[in-house]
């Protein structure tokens, strides 16, 4: 009966070990591990990293936009009149469509795609262990203690 019962706790011991390396670690305890290890001026570099990135982004957007603008100006001086009757407008979609790539509940937001300063920021300071789903392979890219 003792010998079973010892059996039965080594083999509960077994799979919760194995069912803790198996789980998704704790991301609040990634993050700790990792800014533990960083000095003060590291982070701050970091920091001032995603800024950057973050302008460039902006920097891009605004290009994209500017470019936009000038391709819909050039599609309503080319096709303005002619969408107006309801044939061509019909058979030429394409040459008539003035929809605005944001929607009403967009404006004062980034557009899809884009991230926040905060949000860059975590991803560089997280770095690969963004990828780490396990707990085995948080230790082993040293995610985790």
């Amino acid at each position: 009966m003792k010998i079973k019962n010892i059996s039965l706790q080594l083999i509960i011991l077994l799979c919760l070990s194995a069912c803790e390396r198996n789980a998704p670690p704790s991301a609040y305890a990634m993050r700790e591990h990792i800014v533990g290890k960083l000095t003060e001026q590291q982070i701050r570099e970091i920091r001032a990293e995603a800024e950057k990135d973050f302008e460039q982004t902006i920097a891009e957007a605004k290009k994209n936009e500017s470019e936009f603008w000038a391709k819909r100006a050039e599609k309503v001086a080319k096709y303005g009149a002619q969408c107006q009757e309801i044939g061509f407008k019909t058979k030429n979609p394409d040459k008539c469509d003035n929809s605005l790539p944001i929607s009403w509940n967009s404006v004062g937001s980034l557009p899809a795609g884009y991230e926040s300063v905060d949000s860059i920021f975590e991803k560089k300071l997280m770095g690969i262990c963004n990828f780490a789903d396990t707990v085995t392979k948080a230790k082993r890219l040293g995610c985790l203690p």
